[in-house]
């Protein structure tokens, strides 16, 4: 009851109903909290044998959206990403649905790409950062 208590308080959640006290519903601003959660614990998973492709993320954003640019680095940063260039970042395994669902939530989706790469200058270099998670 506290919980649901601080979260009414909070404006996360309201009841929906004057006859049942356990019935409540997400505010909107309850939705955005949630959909965050959801961005902040997007991993991306490792599949037992590597394709021998790579995934690029390739972005030109704005300086408008400088705040949603920077969050992009941040979250492919985190998410093990190789940094290749300012606006270029590679993976080995397939994370098209969790970069999608990071550029909607940011709303910056005119700005980025996402390309499956079989080969590109510097693909030894990279290899290497991930030689631990790469089986073929």
């Amino acid at each position: 009851r506290t919980a649901l208590r601080r979260l009414e308080k909070r404006g996360y959640i309201a009841c929906a109903s004057q006859r049942n006290a356990w019935d409540f519903r997400l505010t909107s601003e309850g939705k955005v909290l949630l959909q965050k959660k959801h961005i902040d614990d997007i991993t991306i998973p490792h599949p037992l044998r590597w394709d021998g492709k790579w995934r690029a993320v390739v972005f030109d954003i704005p300086e408008k959206e400088r705040r949603a640019r920077d969050a992009l680095r941040d979250k492919l940063c985190h998410l093990g990403f190789h940094y290749l260039n300012l606006s270029v970042w590679l993976h080995p395994f397939d994370c098209q649905n969790e970069i999608n669902a990071i550029v909607g939530y940011y709303g910056i989706g005119a700005y980025v790409r996402y390309m499956t790469v079989d080969s590109f200058d510097g693909m030894d270099e990279v290899s290497q950062k991930f030689s631990g998670v790469l089986k073929s």
